[in-house]
């Protein structure tokens, strides 16, 4: 029904104003029925390149390197430079971090702690 709703509004001339609800409801239906089971497993990047891209971005560009490409070419500098300490801190931190958490919320640890 969301995504008949998300085609009748693209088709009406309303879209930019009217698609977010059935397109969030699409969205929010969706990610109840995936299954999500084998997710976490691989190494994420996400929460490293949300944390180390700004900074490397404002180090590029006091380097003056947006003097020099266009702003697309920039872009993939920037996600270059910081895809390797994303992946160095999924390794070092966040994956040891995971380990560590999900040993200690074990049901084997829980045992005399009443």
């Amino acid at each position: 029904m969301a995504a008949i709703a998300i085609a009748a509004v693209a088709g009406s001339g309303f879209a930019a104003s009217l698609v977010h609800v059935p397109l969030a409801v699409l969205l929010i239906m969706g990610s109840l029925f995936l299954p999500l089971a084998g997710k976490g497993t691989q190494p994420d990047l996400s929460f490293g390149l949300y944390i180390y891209g700004w900074p490397v971005q404002q180090m590029l560009a006091a380097a003056e390197l947006p003097a020099y490409m266009p702003p697309l070419a920039f872009a993939a500098a920037a996600l270059a430079a910081t895809a390797p300490l994303a992946w160095m801190s999924w390794r070092g931190i966040e994956s040891p971090a995971q380990l560590w958490s999900r040993a200690r919320m074990s049901p084997s640890n829980k045992v005399g702690l009443a």
